[in-house]
């Protein structure tokens, strides 16, 4: 079999010792000298071809380019992107470009005190909240422009209340597709986790609590306390609500669910045969 071996000009077979090699011809097209180095050592070993980085950004491969899925849980990790660097783990700061430790038994602790610190992280997120964007307003039937500015604190209690009115599952907050269309639609915000928007949520429904309660208490009028139940096909529970009636100051009948149970099939039976 014979070696091939490169030039400048063009690409010649390097017969075996015994054949004379032919005459190389320039070729015509093109004369501009190859940017690959070659050993054109007369010795029968294979071609050594010397590569090396120009720049830091050729030494640098993503870990998403070769195919490394990590799941990377910490909210930290939004603002840094993992990659590798002369084989290494690196967290590289979004906004800086500093390179920190990205190995995961480094825990995030660094991570959390570079973003406090970054100047660039600070800039970006004065910017972004005092930046105003188009909106589109409905103004008798008509579409109209119109500017508003990004509030975190009021994106936030949107999606609290989504899932409580649609009842989603709380494990949304995991999901891939769900985090990629947050970004999408706003690069700042920062999709809470499962156990952060649960915490959130009992919040809610400790301040409802309490501020029906104090309603309540305040009232003049008498309140007529119902219950219900109710069966779901689709999950085989059963359900009871204790439901408050009362008549306001302005004389219009309201209605508070006080407290809501989760029965199970059988409870659910011995209830309907008491009542």
């Amino acid at each position: 079999m014979e070696d091939i071996s490169f030039s400048p000009e063009r690409i010649y077979p390097i017969p075996s010792p015994i054949n004379e090699p032919p005459s190389p011809s320039p070729s015509p097209i093109d004369q501009t000298p190859s940017p690959i180095q070659v050993d054109l050592s007369p010795s029968p070993s294979p071609i050594n071809v010397d590569h090396t980085p120009s720049h830091h950004e050729d030494e640098v491969n993503n870990a998403e380019a070769q195919g490394e899925i990590c799941r990377l849980k910490s909210k930290i990790w939004q603002h840094f992107k993992k990659i590798k660097v002369n084989g290494l783990d690196k967290a590289e700061c979004k906004y800086c470009k500093k390179l920190l430790g990205g190995k995961s038994k480094n825990g995030t602790k660094h991570l959390w005190q570079h973003n406090e610190i970054c100047v660039q992280y600070k800039i970006f997120m004065r910017g972004m909240k005092d930046q105003t964007f188009l909106t589109l307003k409905v103004v008798q039937g008509k579409q109209e422009l119109g500017t508003g500015t990004y509030d975190a604190k009021c994106a936030r209690e949107e999606l609290e209340k989504a899932i409580i009115m649609h009842e989603y599952p709380l494990s949304i907050m995991d999901h891939l597709g769900f985090r990629r269309y947050s970004a999408a639609l706003q690069p700042v915000f920062q999709v809470p986790t499962t156990n952060t928007i649960k915490k959130e949520i009992v919040k809610i429904y400790e301040n409802e609590r309490a501020t029906t309660l104090k309603l309540l208490d305040s009232l003049d009028g008498r309140v007529a306390i119902t219950s219900d139940m109710w069966t779901s096909t689709s999950q085989k529970r059963g359900y009871m609500a204790i439901t408050a009636h009362y008549v306001d100051g302005c004389w219009n009948l309201q209605s508070q669910i006080l407290s809501l149970m989760v029965l199970s099939i059988q409870q659910f039976k011995q209830l309907l045969r008491i009542y």
